[in-house]
């Protein structure tokens, strides 16, 4: 909820994919303690608290910049054909994931969010307002 709410507050402020590449750049950051073996429970505390944030502010950022970029009548045609490599890479984690270390789980996640971070600043630049068109709609209503 207080990534959630950080979103409101920020995502009218800047560009949608700048703040998506700065989002996850900090959900990077916020695993990388436990990825690079951290003992201190208040270190990994505080980095997996920075993630969940991370995650609030992510969901509706993502829900803007897809209904920006895919046109709705293959919105959830293009959506489902993501979903499958999605799927192999979990299914591929979850069944190697007895003969995975903790650590190397996380540092799997860090590369794929590092990934993630480069390919969401590649993203054009031209996505109109982080707001959600509910949000808009909403806030345009209100005296």
């Amino acid at each position: 909820m207080i990534g959630a709410c950080l979103f409101k507050q920020i995502g009218s402020s800047m560009p949608a994919p700048q703040l998506l590449t700065y989002v996850v750049m900090l959900s990077a950051g916020g695993l990388l303690p436990a990825a690079m073996g951290s003992r201190s429970l208040a270190i990994n505390l505080l980095g997996f608290c920075l993630f969940e944030g991370c995650v609030g502010c992510y969901w509706p950022l993502i829900g803007n910049i897809r209904s920006e970029l895919i046109p709705e009548e293959a919105r959830s045609t293009i959506m489902n054909m993501f979903r499958i490599p999605l799927n192999l890479i979990v299914v591929a984690v979850l069944y190697h994931i007895g003969d995975l270390e903790q650590q190397t789980v996380f540092q799997f996640c860090v590369l794929l969010l590092s990934v993630s971070c480069t390919l969401a600043s590649m993203l054009p630049s031209n996505v109109k307002s982080s707001q959600p068109k509910e949000m808009k709609s909403a806030a345009a209503s209100e005296p």
